[in-house]
């Protein structure tokens, strides 16, 4: 049995081995192999060291879903660097923070961001470069960017065999940014390999297995849950330039998807037409996974019920804390169970131990865990404490040791004293057969401080009755607890990574009460 070095940029060094001329990435009509995705990754390794790029020195990639993004991070770690993945959704202002705040020294960007990029990083000093992709027929770059496959073309497909030591910073992503700045989490080589083999065992993956990803590469439920597991085990990856839930459905016919994942924001678009599953045949699903925000039961039910010959289960996990940390068994019983090797705690406001049933702080422990937020060590203090993560996420755990998420601390609502969290209330109201997806957000209340309102899309044709959706909430759960107003919406607003923006959503209910 091959062993896997605990190098990041080498996580498929077993396939390459035993199945070099197998596809590891599809997109399209393009079709990469292992052989060839070693080889690109090398050159990029090699084209690094050539123009001085050093040990930790970090390299930040602007990319929407591309193949080539997977080929230059992982040459960036061959490099013995470290890639920094920034998400094209973020606003000007967010891209240009963490260009300069990761103390980045090149840029790589994909044929949609490269002008971008260019712009952006002509403020920052400290950028040697923009290596970029001309648009398919577009102009020439501007003499102020390299063009990748130019500047690829004099660099060897050889190994660089730069010694890479296993604790080294290997990745470097930031977080949202939905409590402030976003943040830098370091992350080295041996966690994520480590974490990447825990998710393969605990769920099975094999080298028949195929992956899709249609979230943004930079996000972790992109490259955690479909790119990362399938280089590991030998299989391959479909990726979709973005999410169309047509598009996607389509991919798992074309390709025979055998492993789905995606956010609950993605799929409840997907369940919203449901007559793609008419259309397409999804019947090579064998594992559909959901994870990246709080999963309502119901979406778990509709995920069994649209893909029948799969079993379903939840992911948990955070950028910081793994990532990945809890999975639902595929044993079809609810709530999710620990990885290998994870310590996991719930905790009080005072750090004490919740008792079973109790709703507390997950913490978590192992592995992958991040050594420190980049250059911000209050924010490392704070949520990292004796090598236990804090993650600010509400969980409960059954005397039967399953898990519950509950949301975010932040997201929990205080009602008159009652604590209302979202995620149960959206999960109602998405059983009602009138309501394809929801979510509940605080009001200010001159009384009970806050109540809690709620965003609704309804199913086509549906006629939206506010008052009697109110009625179908007090009848079916605590009245504390039901929406004050239900306001109707074409789609639920989502942040960069796919999550509900619920800062929007905060935002847009104080206009309308």
């Amino acid at each position: 049995m091959h062993v896997h070095r605990a190098e990041l940029g080498h996580i498929f060094d077993a396939a390459l081995v035993q199945t070099p001329d197998k596809v590891a990435i599809y997109q399209g009509d393009v079709a990469v192999t292992f052989r060839q995705l070693d080889e690109r990754a090398n050159r990029v390794a090699n084209a690094l060291l050539a123009v001085g790029i050093t040990a930790a020195d970090r390299v930040a990639l602007l990319f929407d879903n591309d193949h080539r993004y997977v080929e230059c991070s992982l040459g960036i770690m061959r490099s013995g660097a470290v890639a920094v993945p920034i998400n094209p959704r973020l606003g000007n202002d967010a891209v240009a923070y963490i260009l300069d705040h990761s103390d980045a020294k090149m840029l790589f960007c994909s044929p949609n961001e490269t002008l971008r990029g260019i712009g952006l990083a002509a403020g920052i000093k400290r950028i040697r470069a923009v290596v970029g992709i001309r648009l398919d027929g577009g102009a020439p770059l501007p003499a102020n960017a390299l063009e990748l496959q130019d500047w690829l073309a004099s660099a060897g497909t050889n190994d660089p065999s730069v010694a890479v030591d296993s604790l080294a910073d290997a990745f470097q992503p930031y977080t949202s940014g939905s409590t402030g700045r976003p943040k830098g989490c370091v992350l080295n080589h041996d966690g994520q390999i480590w974490n990447t083999r825990v998710h393969v065992e605990f769920l099975g993956y094999t080298s028949d297995d195929r992956s899709i990803a249609a979230a943004p590469l930079s996000h972790k439920n992109a490259m955690t849950g479909a790119v990362k597991p399938m280089l590991y085990v030998g299989g391959s990856v479909v990726i979709l330039p973005r999410f169309d839930p047509e598009a996607y459905i389509a991919a798992i016919d074309r390709y025979k998807v055998t492993y789905t994942t995606g956010v609950p924001a993605m799929y409840n678009m997907i369940f919203a037409r449901p007559e793609l599953f008419e259309k397409y045949d999804v019947s090579s699903v064998r594992i559909a996974t959901v994870g990246s925000s709080s999963v309502a039961p119901e979406l778990l039910r509709l995920l069994q019920r649209y893909f029948p010959a799969a079993r379903v289960s939840e992911i948990y996990g955070s950028t910081e804390g793994g990532p990945v940390t809890l999975i639902q068994p595929l044993d079809g019983v609810p709530g999710l169970g620990a990885v290998a090797e994870t310590d996991i705690r719930i905790v009080d406001k005072d750090g004490r131990d919740c008792a079973d049933g109790e709703v507390g702080e997950l913490i978590v422990r192992n592995r992958g865990v991040l050594s420190e937020y980049y250059k911000n060590p209050e924010v490392s203090a704070q949520r990292i404490r004796d090598g236990w993560y804090y993650t600010r996420d509400l969980c409960k755990r059954t005397p039967a040791g399953r898990y519950f998420i509950l949301g975010r601390t932040d997201d929990m609502i205080i009602t008159s004293g009652e604590n209302v969290y979202p995620v149960e209330v959206e999960d109602l109201l998405r059983r009602h057969a009138d309501i394809v997806d929801a979510a509940v957000v605080p009001v200010p209340h001159p009384v009970k401080g806050h109540v809690p309102v709620a965003f609704v899309v309804l199913r086509r044709g549906a006629y939206g009755d506010e008052e009697a959706f109110k009625a179908y909430t007090l009848q079916h759960g605590p009245p504390y607890a039901h929406p004050r107003r239900i306001f109707f919406v074409e789609e639920i607003p989502l942040s960069g990574p796919g999550k509900v923006d619920r800062k929007r959503l905060c935002e847009l209910a104080q206009e309308l009460t």
